[in-house]
């Protein structure tokens, strides 16, 4: 009876841990490796020039290169998580600007490229970045 009573904890142990480990991967540790991989494939060899005594900017990469003056800039979208400073969640870091100039041209600037990316941007073009929270920080381009 003893013996029963051990190996039955131990498959509802065995179940439950897997449940679990299988919901946090999914909710805490999935979100980031998509996340992450996104964001390096988006900017990957990727070079960001911001001239502010010109005021020009240019981006190089594999797909792109633009060179454009901030006047050139029609808006530039920062979206970033509701939680970002809370840090309630493991993605909650995870941020990118859209840079769209007056010729419909967008430019995807990860944080992986820029730390602080909001407020680098804001201060280095000097205008105000329109901002959207998404719950995951995904990129919805067409890039």
């Amino acid at each position: 009876m003893l013996f029963g009573f051990i190996y039955f904890n131990y498959e509802l142990f065995a179940i439950s841990f897997f449940v679990g480990f299988g919901f946090l991967f999914i909710v805490g540790i999935l979100p980031v490796i998509v996340l992450h991989i996104q964001y390096l494939l988006i900017n990957w060899n990727a070079t960001f020039l911001i001239d502010t005594e010109k005021e020009m900017a240019s981006y190089e990469s594999a797909k792109k290169n633009i060179s454009f003056s901030f006047n050139d800039i029609a808006s530039v979208t920062n979206y970033s998580s509701y939680g970002r400073n809370a840090g309630w969640y493991s993605f909650a870091a995870y941020r990118y600007c859209k840079i769209t100039l007056v010729n419909n041209t967008e430019i995807i600037i990860t944080c992986l490229m820029i730390n602080d990316i909001e407020n680098t941007l804001e201060a280095l073009f000097k205008i105000k970045c329109k901002k959207e929270l998404q719950f995951i920080c995904f990129i919805n381009a067409k890039y």
